[in-house]
């Protein structure tokens, strides 16, 4: 197989697996909050100039990633966005599979999750909870919280972390 056709397979194949896996069509909630924050500002003036340096920094960029990864791949699989979500709110997803039953709870920031054996035991119940101030997803277990995904100190760039906080 020549290099070029390898290349195109393999590009047909990212792109099928994005496409199968993820959901780029969602709310992009995290984005539109940013947006909606820039025309809080002042006048039209103002607004563009932040908008145009929040694309230079690169915010709006930053956030699209997030929201399709991540925010807008729950929202697809659970139906909710926890970041689109007001106070108040929740949305209860059951789901059962290989013998264990899986509810998930989902609210502002938040999302709870308890797997069951189909006789009611609990299993396992952890949450996974999004931090504002440091703009981290955390995964709080048994006392114990871990940060699953991180904004990077640069701001450009969102890395998955494994750190016990």
């Amino acid at each position: 197989m020549s290099f070029v056709r390898k290349k195109m397979v393999s590009l047909g194949l990212v792109l099928l697996m994005s496409f199968g896996l993820f959901s780029c069509y969602g709310s992009f909630s995290l984005t539109r909050r940013i947006y909606n924050w820039n025309g809080t500002l002042g006048n039209k003036y103002v607004n563009t100039v932040v908008f145009w340096a929040l694309l230079i920094v690169p915010v709006y960029e930053i956030t699209g990633v997030v929201d399709f990864w991540v925010l807008n791949t729950l929202e697809f699989w659970t139906g909710t966005n926890p970041m689109a979500m007001k106070k108040g709110e929740t949305e209860t997803q059951i789901v059962e599979k290989d013998g264990k039953i899986y509810r998930m709870v989902a609210s502002k920031d938040r999302m709870d999750i308890t797997v069951s054996e189909k006789e009611g035991n609990t299993v396992r119940k952890f949450t996974l909870l999004y931090d504002r101030e440091t703009n981290t997803w955390n995964k709080v277990e048994n006392g114990e919280t871990i940060v699953l995904a991180r904004m990077s100190e640069d701001g450009k760039m969102f890395a998955l972390a494994n750190e016990k906080i």
